[in-house]
This record gives C-alpha cells, sequence and structure tokens, in this order.
C-alpha cells in the first residue's frame, strides 16, 4: 500500500508539473514534495495498522490482568489508559502543526540552496562563497529551531510511553489491593508479564501517532501544491473558430502585465495576425516584452484582457534552450520515432553535422544536467533541430541566432528560417534582431513602450538582399544591420567549444561524478560520524539510558523480595518503590533523549550539513557543472533528512533494544547459568543471520537511494520545461520517462523490504525458540515461583526486544548510507588546496588592503587546464591554454578576439584560478596571484560572465549583499549602468523585488544588474564578457558609451566576437588553439594580414 501510494502521488505530482504554468512551483518545494513528504505518507503505511492494533493489544492485556487480579484492576487500568490518551493526541496536535513549520523551513533552505546551484558561476567568480554559506547555515538553524520543538513534545510522549506500563500495573496493583484480593507471587509476575506486554503497543503508538501527524502535514502540503497548480492552469490560446481564414496567429486587443501591482502594463491593446506560411519577424528594444508575446501566443500565459487565438501545432524555441539529460538524439527526437532520411537533413539544416563529427559518440553522445559540456550554441541548434523534427504547423522561435557565429548565423537563416529553407511552407514568428531575418520577412513588427508598430520593406525587390533594411515610419527602430558574414550576435564563444567536446568526453566516459560505494559501512566512517559531536556525548546518552534500565530492573527485583518476604498489608511500600523506580526510569529516558539530541544530534546535523555547503560551494565549477543537479539536490534533501531523523532514532532505538535484550538475557542467566549454551548457540544464529543479510540490505539501500537521482533530476527538468513539453504536447513521453524512473526507485525499495522481512521470519523463530528453552530451563532447574515469574516477565519481552535489536543494528547501517553519500560529496575536489589555518592567514595578508592599486596584470610563459585534482597536477596533455606571455598596463582596454574555442574566455579564467596552473605564473601589480588567497583575488578583480543570474531578493540585495555601501552609491551606479532607464525612478529600480533566478528579468537586463555590480565594487581590473550579447544594438551603443567614462582609469579586459566593438579597444588580442597568436592596436593588425584581417574582412569592415 505504502509503494502504491508513493507511485500515485509522485505520478500525481509529476503530471500537475506537465499541466501547471512553468514559473509557479519552485524547484526545491518540488524536491522536497517527492523525497520527504511522500515517502512521509509512505512510511504511515508501516503505522497505519498500529492506530487500531495497538489500542486492540491494549484492551487484551488490560482484560487479562482483570482475570488476575480482579475487575476492580481492569476498570483501573482503563480508567489510566483514558486518562493518558487525550495527552497522546494533544502530542499529535502539535507535532503536526511543528512539522507544518518545519517543512515550510526546509522548503526555504532547499530553496536556497538551488538557488546556489543554478547561479554557482556567479558565486565562485563574486568570491561570494562565505556569503552563502552563512545565509544557508541561518535557513538551516532555523529549521533546526523548528525541530527542537518537535523534540520537546516527541520527550513528552516517549515519557508517556515510558511511564504508562508502570502507571498502569501500580494502579492495578493498588486497585486490587484496595478490594482485598490476595497479591503474591503468582499474581504479581503474570500480571508484570502482561503489563511488559503493553510496552510493544505503548511504544508503537507514539511512533504511530508521530507519524500520522507527520503524514497528515504532508498530505496537506501534497494536497495544497495540486490545488495551486490546478488553479492556475493556464488553457490553450488554439483555437481554430476565432481565426479568420488563412491567419495562424491573432491577437486581438491584448494587454498583459507582469505583476498586478504595476501601474503600467507590459503590452497594451496589441493586435496583428500572421498568415499562413508567413515569416514574421519581432523585433523591440531589450526587456520591451517580445517573449511575452511569444508566450502568449504559445499559451503559457494568460492576457489581461483581449483575444489571443492559433491554428494547428505549434513548435517553440525558447530564448534559454532546454536541452534534457540524455543523448543528442533523444534530444532531437523528443520521443517521436526516427526516420532517418529527415533526421539527417533536419542535423544538417540545423549545421549539427560536423559538431557531432567531433563529439566522442556523435549523435548519441550524452548530454548532462543543463546541457554542460555544450555550448551555447550547440545548445541553440539542437533546441532548433528539436523544433524542426517535430514538423508542426507553426514555428514560434524566440531568438534561435543569438548564440551562434556569423556562418552558423547565415547558414541557418538560408537552410531553416528563410524563403529557401526546411520551414518555408511553415508559419514563423521569430523574435530576432536580425537584419538577414528581417530582410526576408513577411513583415516587421515592433514592440516598443507596450506598443506594437507594423514595420514594412519598402518593396519586394529588396526580399533576398541580407545586407540591408529599409524601416518605414520609425527611423529609431534598433535593428543589428550587418554584411551576411559579420561576426555578430555570437554568444557562444566563449563557452569554448574545444573545452566543451573534451567535458563531453570526460562526461561520456564516466557515469557520474559521486560514485556508488558498495559493501558495508566502515569503522572509520562510523568513527567519523560519531566523532563530529565527539564520543563521549554519545557515551552519556548510552550511561543515562542505562540507567533507565537499571532502575527498571532493579524495581521488579524489588517486587520479588517483597513478594518473598512480606504479606498484603506491606504491599503498598513496595508498589511505592516500584512506582518511583519507575519515575526514575521516565526520567532517564527522557534525559538521554533530550542529551542526545542537544549533545549529539543537533551539532552533528549543524556541522554536517556545513561540511555538505563547503564541499559543495568550494568544489570546482567544472565538477558542479558535470554533476546533475538531482544527485547534488538529493543529498541536501533526502539524505539529510534520513541523517536527522531515521538515523538518530535508529540509533536511539538500537541502544534501547539492545540494553532490554541484555536484560531479558541476563536475567535468565543470573537464574539459570546453564541456559548460556542454548544463548550463545542461538544468539550466534541471529548474528550470522544479521551479518549474512547486511551486506545485501546496505546495498538495496543504496541501490533505492541513488536511483532516487534520476526521479528528481527528471522531475526539476520537466518543471524548468514544462511549458515546451506542453507545447510540443509530449506529456505522454515524459510522463513515461517519470514512471521508468519511479519503477526502478520503488524496485530497489521493494527488494530492501523483502530481505528485510526474510530477516524478520527467522528472527521471530529463533525468539520463540529462545522462550521455549528458557521456560524448559526453568522447570528443570527447580526455580521458585518468584524467580520464574520475574525472569519469564524478562523473557517473554525477548521476541520484541531481539528482533528489534537485529533489525535496528541493520537499520543503523542502511541508514548510515546517506551520511556516506554525504561525505562523499564533501570529500569532492577543491578549488583550494589543503592548507593550515597559518597559511591561509598568510595567504590573506600578502596583499595591501588597496591591492591592486595599478592594475598591471602580466602573464609569464602560463599554461594552464581545467583539472582541480591536487593529487596530480600532470594536465600536460591537456593544456587549454599554452605559453602564454602577456602584459596589460594600468588604464589600458584591451579587446581579446578569436574564433570559437581559441581560449579567449580561458584567458579571463585564468586570472581568477578558474584554471589550474601547469606551468608558467600570472601577476598581478607584481604579485604572483597563486600566492594569494582565492577569496582575496577574485573579490578585487570584477568579471562579468557571459551568463549572468540573480538571486532572489531585491535588486538592493543583489548589488549589496553584505549592506556595506550606502545607497546613494547603489542609486548611482544604478544610473550609470542603465539599469533605472527601465523603471520610473533609480529608487523604484533599487526596490524592485527580484524572483528566484532573475526569471523576472531579461537577459539584458541580468547584464546591466551586473555591469551595476562591477561599478559599485570599483574594481580597479574588469572584464567584461560578451557583457552586450543580449542587448539591441542602441543599447550596446549606449552601455559602450558609459563604460567609457566610467572606466576610463580602469585596466579593461574586454572579451568580444563583435569586431565592430572590439577595435574601439586600444590595442587587440588574437587568440588562436590556446596561444596568443596576433598582439597590436587595429590597424596595426590589419595591415598585417593574418587572422585578425581575414576576420575582419569576412565582417565587412
Amino acid at each position: 500500500a505504502g509503494l502504491e501510494l508513493r507511485a500515485g502521488l509522485v505520478s500525481c505530482i509529476y503530471d500537475k508539473i506537465l499541466t501547471s504554468p512553468n514559473q509557479s512551483p519552485s524547484s526545491a518545494s518540488i524536491v522536497n514534495l517527492v523525497e520527504v513528504d511522500v515517502v512521509r505518507i509512505q512510511d504511515f503505511a508501516t503505522f497505519a495498522h498500529a492506530i487500531w492494533s495497538a489500542p486492540l493489544q491494549l484492551i487484551l492485556a488490560m482484560v487479562s490482568l482483570g482475570l488476575i487480579l480482579g475487575w476492580q484492576s481492569t476498570l483501573a487500568s482503563a480508567l489510566s489508559v483514558v486518562a493518558v490518551t487525550p495527552l497522546y493526541y494533544c502530542c499529535k496536535h502539535f507535532i503536526e502543526g511543528y512539522q507544518i513549520a518545519a517543512m515550510g523551513r526546509r522548503d526555504a533552505r532547499m530553496s536556497l540552496t538551488s538557488e546556489a546551484l543554478s547561479n554557482a558561476n556567479l558565486i565562485k567568480l563574486w568570491a561570494q562563497e562565505s556569503l552563502m554559506e552563512k545565509r544557508l547555515d541561518a535557513a538551516r538553524r532555523a529549521e533546526l529551531a523548528v525541530s527542537e520543538s518537535i523534540v520537546w513534545v516527541s520527550t513528552l510522549l516517549n515519557m508517556l510511553m515510558r511511564g504508562a506500563p508502570t502507571l498502569i500495573s501500580v494502579v492495578a496493583f493498588m486497585a486490587a489491593v484496595v478490594a482485598g484480593n490476595p497479591l503474591r507471587s503468582e499474581h504479581i509476575f503474570p500480571s508484570l508479564v502482561f503489563c511488559s506486554l503493553l510496552v510493544y503497543p505503548l511504544a508503537l503508538l507514539p511512533i504511530a501517532v508521530s507519524s500520522w501527524a507527520a503524514c497528515a502535514a504532508s498530505y496537506a502540503r501534497v494536497r495544497a501544491f495540486c490545488a495551486e497548480l490546478g488553479a492556475e492552469e493556464v488553457p490553450s490560446p488554439r483555437g481554430d473558430s476565432a481565426l479568420p481564414d488563412g491567419v495562424s496567429i491573432y491577437f486581438n486587443k491584448v494587454s498583459f502585465r507582469w505583476r498586478e501591482t504595476t501601474d503600467a502594463p507590459t503590452l497594451l491593446k496589441i493586435s496583428f495576425l500572421v498568415g499562413e506560411k508567413q515569416l514574421v519577424a519581432l523585433v523591440g528594444p531589450m526587456a520591451g516584452g517580445k517573449s511575452t508575446i511569444a508566450k502568449l501566443a504559445l499559451g503559457s500565459l494568460k492576457p489581461l484582457g483581449g483575444l489571443v487565438a492559433t491554428r494547428g501545432t505549434i513548435a517553440y524555441t525558447p530564448q534559454d534552450p532546454w536541452p534534457t539529460t540524455g543523448s543528442i538524439r533523444e534530444n532531437i527526437l523528443f520521443g517521436r520515432d526516427l526516420e532517418p532520411a529527415f533526421y539527417n537533413a533536419v542535423v544538417k539544416a540545423c549545421a549539427l553535422d560536423r559538431d557531432l563529427e567531433q563529439m566522442p559518440n556523435g549523435d548519441d553522445t550524452q548530454i548532462r544536467s543543463h546541457g554542460s559540456g555544450l555550448s551555447g550554441g550547440q545548445k541553440s541548434r539542437i533546441a532548433l533541430a528539436r523544433a524542426v523534427y517535430a514538423r508542426a504547423d507553426v514555428y514560434v522561435l524566440d531568438d534561435p541566432l543569438a548564440a551562434v557565429d556569423s556562418q552558423v548565423h547565415r547558414h541557418l537563416v538560408d537552410n531553416v528560417i528563410g524563403p529557401r529553407g526546411i520551414l518555408k511552407d511553415k508559419t514563423r514568428l521569430v523574435i530576432t534582431n536580425s537584419a538577414a531575418v528581417c530582410s526576408y520577412a513577411d513583415q516587421v513588427l515592433q514592440i516598443t513602450d507596450g506598443r506594437l508598430r507594423d514595420i514594412k520593406t519598402s518593396s519586394p525587390q529588396l526580399l533576398g538582399v541580407p545586407d540591408q533594411v529599409h524601416i518605414i515610419d520609425n527611423p529609431d527602430l534598433s535593428i543589428t544591420v550587418a554584411n551576411p558574414d559579420e561576426e555578430a550576435n555570437d554568444q557562444s564563444d566563449s563557452g569554448e567549444e574545444n573545452q566543451n567536446l573534451e567535458n563531453l568526453a570526460a562526461d561520456n566516459n564516466d557515469e557520474s561524478s559521486l560514485s556508488l560505494s558498495s559493501g558495508r559501512i566502515s569503522f572509520s566512517e562510523y568513527r567519523r560520524w560519531l566523532g563530529i559531536a565527539h564520543v563521549w556525548r554519545w557515551s552519556l546518552m548510552a550511561f543515562f539510558t542505562g540507567l533507565a534500565f537499571a532502575s527498571n530492573i532493579m524495581s521488579t527485583y524489588m517486587l520479588k523480595i517483597f513478594a518473598d518476604r512480606l504479606g498484603n498489608g506491606l504491599v503498598m511500600r513496595a508498589l511505592e518503590v516500584y512506582a518511583a523506580a519507575g519515575v526514575v526510569q521516565t526520567l532517564m529516558c527522557c534525559i538521554s533523549l533530550l542529551l542526545g539530541w542537544y549533545l549529539c544530534l543537533k551539532p552533528t546535523s549543524n556541522r554536517i550539513h556545513g561540511m555538505l555547503v563547503a564541499g559543495v560551494l568550494q568544489a570546482p565549477l567544472s565538477f558542479l557543472q558535470r554533476t546533475p543537479t538531482g544527485e547534488i539536490m538529493n543529498r541536501f534533501a533526502n539524505d539529510l533528512a534520513r541523517h536527522d531523523g531515521p538515523l538518530f532514532a535508529s540509533i536511539f532505538g538500537f541502544l534501547n533494544s539492545l540494553l532490554r535484550a541484555i536484560a531479558s538475557l541476563g536475567t535468565l542467566l543470573a537464574f539459570v547459568p546453564s541456559s548460556a549454551v542454548a544463548i550463545v548457540a542461538l544468539g550466534g544464529l541471529g548474528w550470522w543471520l544479521q551479518c549474512r543479510c547486511l551486506g545485501v540490505l546496505v546495498q538495496t539501500r543504496r541501490l533505492e537511494t541513488s536511483s532516487r537521482s534520476p526521479l528528481i533530476t527528471n522531475l526539476q527538468e520537466t518543471l524548468a520545461g514544462s511549458d515546451i513539453i506542453r507545447i510540443f504536447g509530449r506529456q505522454p513521453y515524459f510522463q513515461t520517462r517519470n514512471f521508468t524512473n519511479l519503477r526502478r526507485n520503488l524496485t530497489a525499495h521493494m527488494a530492501f523490504v523483502s530481505v528485510e522481512l526474510w530477516l524478520i521470519f527467522r528472527l521471530s523463530l529463533i525468539c520463540s525458540l529462545l522462550q521455549g528453552l528458557a521456560a524448559a530451563f526453568l522447570l528443570a532447574g527447580r526455580v521458585d515461583t518468584s524467580a520464574a515469574g520475574f525472569v519469564m516477565s524478562y523473557m517473554l519481552q525477548l521476541a520484541t526486544s531481539f528482533t528489534q535489536t537485529v533489525l535496528l543494528r541493520t537499520q543503523v547501517e542502511c541508514d548510515m548510507v546517506s551520511a556516506q553519500r554525504i561525505f562523499s560529496l564533501v570529500d569532492t575536489e577543491t578549488e583550494k588546496p589543503p592548507q593550515s589555518d597559518g597559511e591561509a592567514l598568510a595567504r590573506s595578508q600578502i596583499v595591501a588592503a588597496s591591492w591592486p592599486s595599478r592594475g598591471t596584470v602580466a602573464f609569464r610563459n602560463f599554461s594552464a587546464g581545467y583539472s582541480y585534482n591536487y593529487r596530480d597536477n600532470n594536465n600536460d596533455n591537456n593544456p587549454v591554454l599554452r605559453d602564454i606571455n602577456l602584459e596589460f598596463a594600468p588604464g589600458q582596454s584591451t579587446a581579446i578576439v578569436g574564433r570559437t574555442g581559441a581560449g579567449k574566455s580561458s584567458l579571463a579564467l585564468a586570472m581568477l584560478r578558474v584554471l589550474q596552473p601547469i606551468r608558467g605564473r600570472i601577476e598581478i601589480d607584481g604579485t604572483d596571484i597563486t600566492q594569494v588567497d582565492l577569496d582575496v583575488l577574485r573579490s578585487r578583480v570584477s568579471i562579468i560572465p557571459q551568463n549572468c543570474g540573480a538571486f532572489a531578493g531585491t535588486v538592493r540585495t543583489n548589488l549589496d549583499p553584505n549592506g556595506v555601501h550606502d545607497e546613494s552609491d547603489l542609486l548611482r551606479v544604478l544610473g550609470d549602468s542603465l539599469f533605472a532607464r527601465g523603471f520610473k525612478t533609480p529608487q523604484a529600480a533599487l526596490d524592485y523585488p527580484v524572483l528566484q533566478g532573475g526569471s523576472n528579468l531579461s537577459a539584458g537586463q541580468l547584464q546591466l544588474l551586473a555591469v551595476a555590480r562591477c561599478l559599485l565594487i570599483g574594481s580597479n581590473i574588469v572584464i567584461l564578457d560578451e557583457v552586450t550579447s543580449a542587448m539591441d544594438e542602441a543599447n550596446q551603443q549606449l552601455l559602450h558609451e558609459a563604460l567609457q567614462t566610467q572606466l576610463r582609469d580602469k585596466t579593461v579586459i574586454v572579451i568580444s566576437h563583435h569586431l565592430r566593438s572590439a577595435i574601439d579597444n586600444g590595442r587587440i588580442i588574437v587568440m588562436d588553439g590556446g596561444a596568443v597568436a596576433e598582439i597590436g592596436s587595429p590597424k596595426q593588425l590589419f595591415q598585417k594580414g593574418g587572422i585578425f584581417r581575414s576576420m575582419a574582412v569576412a565582417a565587412g569592415l
């Protein structure tokens, strides 16, 4: 039932993702729902029968007490249970409330973790690891603060469970004494046996109640999630009846705004139509609403007013391509049948044939999470090939040419988008600033300030002339006008495709960056885990647990002594001693539980999370790019949750069961020493069975845990691409993928449960045999009645305690798999070589606070690679930079150009020690950067990477996360960077809310925000990596002029493929094959001839 529940709920959540708006749920909440909430609902199925069976066992035990002690004892016992029961349900109510609060805190932590992984490049390049560690640590502490409340309520529940048997037995005995019924050994110890039988149901009942509370809280979250997404489901705009004949896309007075509190709509009553087989280009300024129009046409957004309708099937390429985990062929086919001839034609038309020839396994090359290992241009072309292969009626292409170089740009226009392309008979709405596309377009639409303008070519004769576009009635339209061979709009080159191919080769040789261990958990791993909270703390917890059981044995033994020597008149005194010992036992158990939390679990959980965060944030970028996000998130979700709860519960339960078993066997040995042979033989058999199953159980748990990663990765990918899946109509294909991943996970879980049940059955047989032998030994030894009752009162608990001891020992080992998986991530490679505190301090103090004051950068015979394995520094066989000798003078602006894979971005990243030096060195202001602390280096050298992101919060928190700058400085840089131009006032821009990943900002706005941050820091060395790649030409020119003013005294290094902007710099460096090929002023290089001249001629300069 539990497996069926889990399968059904995961499928339900997945189906809701497929039918929901792409921006509704967060990735972190999805992971928590599947990895924590659904698992808790599944776990409740294990304890569900305890809700009715535990009370039934209580009733049967109390009736048996009545038969021995009289009906008065039954009545008194029943009243005791009735008095205690409301306290159980009060605890359940509080636990449920705290569980909901804890899940909310866990959602917040997971959301922040997901954001950190998504923006790992920004965190590392901007030296924000410490800041993010503090934020994650604060989120973790807030989560554990709620867990602390749960521990206190659970302690109260445990106190009720421990004290209830003593309370019931004392009340039953007192009722018998008051009623005048005899109370001798033959009455006391059988009664104690039935009271001891109450331990299991009373122990199980609070666990079942807690599980019920957790299940109810988790079910409420799942239900709310599904209800919320069901309410927000966006209807498709497709409706042929609303369309005029010959029209494929129809907008009639459509308005839209992104935020309901915004005064001005993003779109204001726009109307247009796209005829069948027409090519329509949609142009406009950055953040003008172009992508919004596309999403409205696709049905991903609901208009504020007006009508949107389309005819026929739709294919779509987003501005940010969405590759899925799998092979390149699977990404293109997207679940459709392979038609070799058409497939090859699509691959060739999308200029992928040459890429596939260079890849290690051709189109069977595996793509990692987020498409790591592929350049931006490759991802864009794969997305375009996917759309073309779909053979749709209508194509909505959102800036499909922005990430390709000039030759590929022309190839795609001629062979895919243009009038002679493979889509020539399809309806095409293309968002672009490409002059070539606009020249071929039947219609050019411009969106400005929320209004749409219809721009037409002046005469049909201009069609087919790609180097010129004539615009009517709007001289201010910003369109990139270029020769067809110009190297423009290429934002993939800085991805270094040579490096990408090497990464792909490595990825396809390695199944996973985090290997799956095998065999049992080693003693060293136990010692490492126990040592985090210090062994003496665990020993102290065990000591108090032992005191609890010692007091229990002593109290029972006191009853035996009183029963032998005293009459009925002094039994009340014996009951007082027995009750006092029961109180001591209960208090010792509660103290042990609280000590376990405060001294052991809480500090261990804090440190484990801190180690996990540090392991991820200190890992090289290459590791984070090649490791599936789902694999890392699984550590922060399921593994950490299992560490916090089940692992500690298993250890505490094992300790209790072990002591109870020792007490049972010890009493038998004390009175019947001859039973030692049987105890050793049967105990050895049980241990042998446990050892035989332990390895299998641990390995099946590993398989079950590791099989969650593909499930989570697929869920996250589906969430990110739910729009695309819906538009292409591939829901059944992805539902099948989800079912396959889920089935593998459930199969591993079923194997684990089957082996566990196999072990339970055999242990139960051993316990039954041992109890029978104990009774035989007592009879053969002619032990007196009181002693026999005393021994059997413990032996009848043996079946439960012995079985639980072995099972919980196994469970501890299985739950330690989560700790082992966490340690595997903690122990990954690191950017920083191991160093002592003294070395770290020396590195941080090696440079002055004003360093670098001049901004001089010098490369001295420098070669580097991407490996960060400090145990093996031999990267000579795979350098990406070779024998670089360069100097950048203070205040000089230098452009780095070169063809794809030439090493341009690698040169910039080397200055931030993202690459590992092989030989030579880099000096900044005369200081070797390897001698400078990595955080100091990256905080003093500013870089604006090509792919900019943002963190949830506001523009203010993104600009100044530490809150150390004056507001006037923040407003100034927002104005200087042009970011504030899109808002009414700079103050409105500063307080503007930013969603996770900056999803409510355009790509150009994200780049401007990064520019503002760079200006705020005021570094003397600034690296600009395709900083205007996502902007229209007008904004590019404005920003270029602003940066020339703001950075005139800085050392500026510009990575660019736009030769028109590159020649504005005083010096040009041409890279080729990871080496410096040419260097000089633009005029000198052009006159000299060579690579730069050929590039300039191709660009029409």
